[in-house]
């Protein structure tokens, strides 16, 4: 059994795992054990601990949206009603092309990225998913640059 740890408390030793494991979601009990000088058996239970923690939420790859035909980034800004967001989130979360949905403060009650083949796919998008649903007002943009995009990493 994981024992109860503060969530707000990391000890070195699971911050350096943390790091690790950021820069190589593949790394091997063998290879942190001898980069920490650890048994393979205590980075285990470490990893599970903060796994069981929150820490640790997901493995994944990041993958290039252009290797895959998808050259248009949309970011969405909708007015929605307080008392559908909810549902009109849920509605958003069925289409493969929206990426991220926040609920947000401001004019705009929900934030959402998208990624789309070109301008014509997005328009389809626009016009064909999104006529029929409670949204008030809208701005998309579209991302011309990125200069920066990464998930949370621990420093």
């Amino acid at each position: 059994m994981i024992e109860n740890i503060e969530l707000d408390k990391l000890d070195d030793i699971d911050k350096e795992i943390i790091k690790y494991l950021q820069s190589d979601s593949r790394a091997t009990l063998t290879f942190l054990s001898k980069k920490l000088n650890l048994t393979r058996n205590s980075i285990k239970y470490r990893i599970k601990n903060l796994e069981a923690r929150g820490y640790i939420i997901k493995y994944t790859t990041k993958l290039d949206p252009k290797k895959f035909g998808k050259r248009v980034t949309a970011i969405f800004n909708f007015n929605v009603p307080l008392d559908q967001i909810k549902s009109f989130a849920n509605d958003l979360k069925k289409y493969e092309n929206i990426v991220n949905i926040y609920f947000t403060t401001g004019h705009y009650s929900i934030n959402a990225m998208g990624i789309f083949e070109n301008h014509e796919d997005l328009n389809r998008f626009l016009i064909d998913n999104l006529s029929q649903t409670p949204i008030r007002e809208y701005v998309v943009s579209t991302v011309l640059e990125q200069y920066k995009e990464q998930f949370y990493e621990l420093k």
